[in-house]
């Protein structure tokens, strides 16, 4: 409400007193009381409404006492604490002392008690307001209240944890810090048992002290374990708070979190025990590189007694052994602390260089000036070892110590570009052991290894730096001919080598007439790169196997166009696959027996959309050679026995035949070849005993053990089995009995002309008698005159196959002749 208006008052007299004067009389201490400028009094109805004001309500409140009356009193109360005046009036303040802020005559202010009685004036009920000045005793309270506040400030800032501590040993203050440390929940400490949160270790160093302790309380270091459970180490101090007659009130915390530099502490301790247990060098110098710290292992290698000073001319770094230059890039990399990384070179004592990993850190002062100098190296001599032994075994071929193929192909990408920019040649030979293959399976592999090893320190005494000898394969091997004047010298050298090797070689176990077949490839560095001149001294060297061994070849124009035309082929081959190119043509076999049609061979042909219709020896070894032969393999036994099971189904004596299907080298050495047929024939509905799945002899021979291993696993399924071209092998008698096979198959070459050849007649004469010795059906290939028939037929062969009787067919074709039904 607002405060009643106010005139300026005057000074107060006697004649003010009112109601008062004949109570006052001559009282010099009445009228000091009512004239007081700090208190004052009012005479007031029930309703709060002034009929009288003391004189003193002009100098304490600066209102003029008569102008007052007829005023209510709450208007001279601020609004914030009117509620509480308008009870008292109406007697519900219970007698109690109010302290209200009361409205002065200058617009401001004053904090005052407020008293107020009840009575009776003039028969009438009257109120008794007396107002006494209270502003100095709030102001000191206020003041108390700020500087609490600011202290509370303060303590919860403070850097460090502040506790007070009853004399029950209950906390009844924590400071902010303190909270911190001791976890975000830590007001359990207000409630619980501190025990309770102290490692059992530190319980007695957290007890309180005794108050002879209160000048210079002593440093504890308690553990406190926090809520979540991590435990937190905490310096302490703990001073008692005493009373006048050294009774202790209170007990106050200072409490210092000092988990980090324990646990740093403990880090470096665990270090320390880490570096003199540890097989590392570790090395401190100081920048003039005198020794401050070497731990047991760099005193070993330095030679310093464990125990034994250090001393300033002990320089353990002069032992690096390494470049000038490169000493200077370890200064230069570490002098403002930086760090080094690297492999180094130190001498022992006896002055031998040993090599080391290291790590080097420099440590710089505020300045940037480096004063300290850390050196961690490893003894990397058995990693060096093992990794030179790794790389040696990754280069080399372990059976001839030679270099490989790796390592052959580095160097000659090196002598490539060396050949460009000197102007000179350089040439690679390929060597191979002819008839290796053979000598391996009939006189072991002891005997074969061997060989090669003569072999390989032959060539070794015949090959000098910087040329080089390598072995690629099992029985070849490779030549690098560098800074060679002309293409004509690198023939010269490769064929003085082919001879050298050649000839008698002499073993424990046998002595063998070796000879060896090379093909020479050339370079001027300026044109292909490394893995075309390899391919082209291979295609040498099949060329001069082509031309019957025991020969060197060299890589021609020629040449170059015929493995253009295999890569021709190869390529053509995957189109043909894909576009359905491939035909499969039938060869009759004939029961000499009845002379009837018994069977069919299934032979490869090939529909080229440019040149027609190609056979077999245009393709198939191609196809061998690239890998081709295992998916146009599996093409041709599919094909091959759905037209069998359709013959069985359809031709008056279809189920009687058999059909003959070739199985090449890399087809036998496939790890799903078994599964893949027993799935044909089992999918087609084909008589498995009708299958006869045909195998070259110089096949079989390339790895017999597994071999006999694929022939039993395809046996077992009911399938037959052929050896194809039997005769032209060097081992076919003694390996027969070993292979389960079902027939023989006599090779073209000892029937063609066998009526005017008697050698070739008593070879067939010997097979047909094996063969029926052994149980196994005899087929002769290759039957083209009446006369081979007949020949044939009287030396006891069971079938016949040939031109004779029929050159390959198509399908229809061959079906309308097995139906004709003719007799030989």
């Amino acid at each position: 409400m607002p405060s009643p208006p106010v005139s300026q008052p005057d000074v107060p007299s006697r004649t003010a007193l009112g109601p008062l004067d004949a109570i006052v009389g001559d009282s010099e201490l009445l009228w000091t009381y009512l004239t007081s400028p700090s208190i004052t009094t009012f005479l007031c109805e029930t309703d709060g409404t002034i009929r009288w004001a003391a004189p003193s309500a002009a100098v304490m409140l600066g209102h003029n006492p008569t102008a007052l009356t007829g005023a209510n009193i709450a208007n001279l109360v601020d609004s914030a604490d009117v509620d509480v005046v308008r009870a008292a009036l109406h007697g519900s303040a219970n007698g109690d002392t109010l302290c209200s802020r009361i409205h002065t005559g200058n617009g401001s202010q004053l904090w005052c008690d407020v008293d107020v009685h009840g009575g009776v004036h003039g028969g009438m009920p009257m109120l008794m307001v007396t107002l006494r000045d209270a502003s100095a005793r709030m102001a000191s309270a206020q003041s108390l209240k700020t500087s609490e506040s600011w202290f509370r400030s303060i303590v919860n800032e403070a850097p460090f944890g502040i506790g007070l501590q009853d004399r029950d040993g209950n906390f009844v203050f924590l400071n902010a810090r303190l909270k911190r440390i001791l976890g975000t929940n830590a007001n359990y400490l207000l409630r619980e048992e501190l025990s309770e949160h102290i490692y059992p270790g530190d319980i007695e160093a957290a007890a309180p002290v005794s108050p002879s302790e209160t000048s210079s309380p002593a440093r504890r270091d308690v553990r406190f374990i926090r809520p979540d459970g991590e435990v937190r180490w905490c310096s302490t101090r703990i001073l008692p708070q005493l009373e006048a007659n050294g009774e202790v009130t209170n007990f106050l915390w200072a409490v210092e979190d000092i988990t980090a530099r324990v646990r740093a502490e403990e880090d470096q301790a665990r270090l320390y025990r880490l570096m003199e247990t540890s097989s590392d060098l570790v090395i401190v110098v100081d920048d003039r590189l005198r020794p401050l710290y070497l731990n047991p292992s760099a005193r070993g290698f330095l030679g310093i007694e464990v125990d034994e000073r250090l001393h300033d001319d002990d320089h353990p770094l002069a032992l690096i052994s390494e470049p000038p230059d490169q000493i200077d890039r370890i200064r230069d990399q570490i002098a403002a602390g930086g760090m080094w990384e690297g492999e180094l070179t130190l001498r022992d004592l006896s002055g031998t260089p040993e090599p080391f990993s290291a790590m080097i850190v420099g440590e710089a002062d505020g300045t940037g000036s480096l004063v300290r100098i850390s050196a961690v190296l490893r003894d990397i001599r058995e990693r060096k070892a093992f990794e030179q032994r790794i790389e040696w075994e990754a280069t080399h071929d372990p059976l001839t110590e030679l270099p490989n193929r790796l390592l052959l192909t580095r160097r000659l990408g090196t002598a490539m570009h060396r050949a460009a920019e000197q102007n000179t040649w350089v040439a690679v030979a390929f060597l191979n052991l002819d008839n290796f293959r053979v000598i391996n399976e009939s006189l072991g592999h002891r005997v074969g290894d061997n060989l090669l090893r003569q072999t390989a320190d032959k060539l070794a005494t015949l090959v000098s730096e910087p040329d080089m000898v390598a072995r690629f394969g099992a029985d070849e091997f490779a030549i690098l001919m560098v800074d060679l004047p002309d293409e004509r010298e690198a023939e010269r050298r490769a064929e003085s080598i082919r001879t050298s090797v050649s000839g008698r070689v002499g073993m424990a176990e046998v002595e063998l007439l070796m000879s060896f077949s090379a093909g020479v490839a050339t370079s001027d560095g300026t044109r292909g790169d490394p893995a075309a001149l390899l391919r082209d001294a291979n295609a040498a060297l099949h060329e001069a196997k082509l031309r019957g061994r025991d020969r060197t070849a060299v890589f021609n124009g020629r040449l170059r166009e015929r493995a253009v035309d295999r890569i021709n082929v190869e390529t053509g081959l995957r189109r043909a696959l894909r576009r359905d190119e491939l035909r499969v043509y039938y060869q009759p076999q004939v029961d000499l027996s009845t002379g009837r049609i018994s069977g069919v061979e299934a032979l490869a042909r090939w529909q080229h959309p440019e040149h027609g219709l190609l056979g077999p020896g245009e393709f198939v070894s191609i196809a061998e050679q690239s890998g081709l032969i295992v998916p146009i393999g599996a093409w041709i036994l599919q094909r091959a026995c759905e037209q069998l099971a359709e013959w069985a189904e359809t031709l008056p004596h279809g189920h009687e035949l058999t059909m003959g299907i070739n199985l090449s080298g890399r087809q036998l050495i496939h790890p799903d070849l078994v599964d893949e047929i027993v799935a044909i024939t089992t999918e087609t509905g084909v008589n498995p005993a009708k299958v006869e799945l045909e195998i070259t002899e110089s096949i079989l021979l390339d790895d017999v053990d597994r071999s006999i291993k694929v022939l039993t696993d395809l046996k077992s399924h009911g399938l037959k089995l052929a050896l194809d071209d039997f005769g032209t092998g060097y081992s076919s008698l003694t390996y027969l009995r070993r292979f389960p096979i079902d027939v023989v198959k006599i090779d073209r070459s000892f029937v063609d002309g066998i009526g005017d050849d008697p050698d070739n007649a008593a070879i067939v004469r010997s097979v047909v008698e094996l063969a029926k010795t052994l149980g196994l059906t005899c087929i002769a290939e290759g039957i083209e005159t009446d006369d081979d028939l007949a020949q044939i037929r009287d030396l006891g062969c069971d079938v016949a196959q040939g031109f004779l009787i029929a050159q390959p067919l198509s399908a229809a074709d061959a079906e309308r002749l097995i139906s004709y039904d003719p007799r030989w």
